[in-house]
């Protein structure tokens, strides 16, 4: 590694190295770890009973032939919306041929249905060195028993 410093002279004490520690780092292969992962889809009918708003429209269309010199606005008459369809007739004059009567109701009702819930389940099989470490059942990961590291190393001390 790094030389050893030299000794450090004072007045009243010396230092003198007797024992260096060196390292020494080795490395070899290991047994790789092997994972099967299965996954599995289960389903379910679930009956779903809900309260739904639903909402018709009912349109009415009434022939008005009436001479106007602008185009009338769409208006509401309490729970109708009433829309004026024009074309124009000479310069300026505008004859309103028909007007759409749109009428909107709304009720609720009740609705039962069946519909499919899947859900996913994991299983982990870890295998290491032909041994084979089962995951639990619940879909989560059980690693296998740890291993020696590949690290290893040497003390050397000079003499």
């Amino acid at each position: 590694m790094s030389d050893p410093t030299p000794p450090q002279h004072d007045d009243a004490t010396e230092t003198i190295p007797v024992a260096q520690e060196r390292l020494k780092v080795s490395k070899h292969e290991t047994e790789r770890l092997v994972a099967t992962i299965r996954l599995r889809t289960h389903q379910e009918e679930v009956p779903v009973r809900e309260t739904l708003r639903r909402e018709h429209v009912d349109i009415e269309r009434l022939p008005v032939d009436r001479i106007v010199d602008e185009p009338p606005a769409t208006r509401e008459e309490g729970d109708v919306t009433i829309i004026p369809i024009v074309e124009e007739v000479l310069v300026r004059r505008f004859r309103v041929v028909e007007e759409l009567h749109v009428r909107r109701r709304s009720d609720t009702v009740k609705v039962e249905e069946t519909v499919m819930l899947r859900r996913q389940d994991v299983q982990i099989d870890t295998a290491s060195a032909g041994r084979e470490t089962p995951a639990s059942s619940a879909g989560r990961e059980t690693p296998a028993s740890p291993e020696p590291g590949p690290l290893g190393h040497d003390d050397e001390v000079p003499t």
